[in-house]
């Protein structure tokens, strides 16, 4: 009887097999993880830190101000180029803008191709006068220090005296230094083929269609 009292003594006072071995395991863990941690340190961000929000916002303010004033600003040039071609709708308006000798010569220039071409349109195109029979045939040009007679087929017109110039496939002018230029018989016979040639031919400025070619 002493015998068994003493070994029930001792199963008592021992523990079960597994309360004593799991503190041992979660002990084992909880090292291993500690060196694994000093062995390979946390890896540090290369991230470069956000701004903060007070900046960001004052960021987008000033985008979202400024774009009002540019379109304010745009549209204002807007308007004022519509108001100068507003101005310049008429030829009389386009002479009142020139204050010497080539207003004159405007004038001189405009009377000469009404007579010689009284079929033909005037109208302010390109910022400058031009006359129109069966499409554009001639225009005005106001320089600093000339005025030019211009002709859409310049090209197609004779000119012996070679008064005028220029190198476009097409197009030639005169440039007239004086009033007394404005005066030359030469213009008038210009002007009277160039009308003559659109008669014929058609617009100047109309593309011409390519014909097929044979094989």
């Amino acid at each position: 009887m002493a015998k068994k009292t003493q070994a029930s003594k001792k199963r008592k006072t021992a523990s079960p097999r597994g309360k004593s071995q799991k503190p041992a395991r979660s002990a084992k863990k909880a090292t291993s993880r500690i060196s694994s941690a000093n062995q390979f340190p946390a890896a540090k961000s290369t991230r470069a830190p956000r701004a903060s929000s007070n900046h960001t916002a004052g960021r987008r303010a000033t985008k979202f101000t400024k774009r009002p004033a540019a379109k304010a600003g745009r549209r204002a040039v807007k308007k004022s180029a519509k108001a100068g071609a507003a101005i310049r709708k008429t030829v009389d308006a386009y002479a009142a803008t020139l204050n010497d000798w080539r207003k004159d010569c405007v004038a001189s220039l405009r009377t000469m191709i009404r007579r010689t071409a009284p079929k033909a349109s005037e109208k302010v195109k390109w910022s400058q006068p031009v006359y129109e029979h069966h499409g554009p045939f001639a225009w005005i040009k106001a320089h600093a220090k000339h005025v030019n007679l211009g002709f859409w087929r310049g090209v197609e017109l004779p000119d012996p005296r070679k008064l005028l110039s220029g190198t476009g496939h097409k197009v030639r002018h005169i440039k007239l230094g004086s009033l007394k230029d404005a005066g030359k018989k030469e213009l008038q016979e210009f002007v009277r083929l160039a009308a003559r040639l659109n008669e014929i031919k058609g617009s100047p400025t109309r593309r011409s269609k390519s014909k097929p070619k044979r094989k």
